[in-house]
């Protein structure tokens, strides 16, 4: 009897230890999903700038450029995210990735603004960076500090209404 009741709690166990396993995964895969998100909206939306300003007659090369080049960060940071997805082999072995070095928060801030702002346009929404507090140089993993305000931005952006401020402080 003693026998059974350890091996249904070795079993209680183990079943316990693979439902917080999938729990995690399941909370991994939502993350992921809403990182991939936001650099999408960024292509489709400056995309479809470039494709009504070619529609309309009013081209403007300059603008073009920009459009371009902003799809083409938000593609390069696209590629990151699955570049991420690919490294699941070392998040579950226990090795994330952390790549310190010193360097420029409000740099970051600023790469990420540029990156969402189309997203942001199209809401209708401004937003404003207040750097007063910013220190110049932090030590930290930079695209962290950019996944970080990337989440906070994105949520910012999809929650506020047209017209309402956001603003990073």
């Amino acid at each position: 009897e003693v026998k059974v009741t350890l091996r249904t709690k070795a079993l209680e166990d183990a079943k316990n230890i693979a439902e917080q396993a999938n729990r995690s995964k399941s909370e991994f895969l939502a993350n992921m999903s809403h990182e991939l998100r936001t650099p999408m909206h960024s292509i489709l939306s400056f995309a479809r700038f470039g494709a009504d300003m070619l529609n309309s007659d009013k081209i403007k090369i300059e603008k073009l450029s920009k459009y371009y080049s902003r799809i083409i960060t938000s593609g390069n940071k696209l590629l990151k995210l699955l570049n991420n997805l690919l490294d699941l082999s070392k998040l579950d072995a226990g090795k994330f990735p952390f790549v310190p070095v010193m360097a420029s928060v409000e740099g970051a801030i600023h790469h990420v603004l540029q990156e969402i702002s189309g997203l942001a346009h199209e809401k209708g929404l401004d937003i404003t960076l207040d750097n007063r507090s910013i220190h110049p140089l932090v030590w930290c993993d930079i695209e962290l500090v950019q996944q970080l305000v990337r989440n906070l931005l994105a949520n910012a952006i999809r929650f506020s209404h047209e017209g309402e401020p956001v603003r990073v402080a």
